[in-house]
């Protein structure tokens, strides 16, 4: 079952917005989702996350908790 919703979300339109300040971490989420046929984006902070939400409009926020900036929780109330 986790093969077609993972198929259906491939298909909707917008990326998954990556919101991670780990390199490491957003290269390994990024492999992993691309690898399913997803389109990602990413920001290094909360601010150019909350932009990126903006002007990206992604169907799917991934967020750390702590950020620089803007951490996660706040970037989620921004974004809704």
């Amino acid at each position: 079952m986790a093969q077609n919703v993972s198929s259906e979300w491939a298909t909707n339109e917008g990326p998954i917005l990556i919101a991670e300040d780990s390199a490491t971490q957003a290269m390994q989420l990024r492999y992993l989702l691309e690898d399913r046929g997803h389109v990602v984006v990413r920001a290094a902070d909360g601010e150019e996350a909350l932009e990126l939400a903006h002007r990206e409009q992604p169907k799917l926020v991934i967020s750390d908790v702590m950020m620089p900036g803007i951490d996660g929780p706040t970037l989620i109330r921004e974004v809704r």
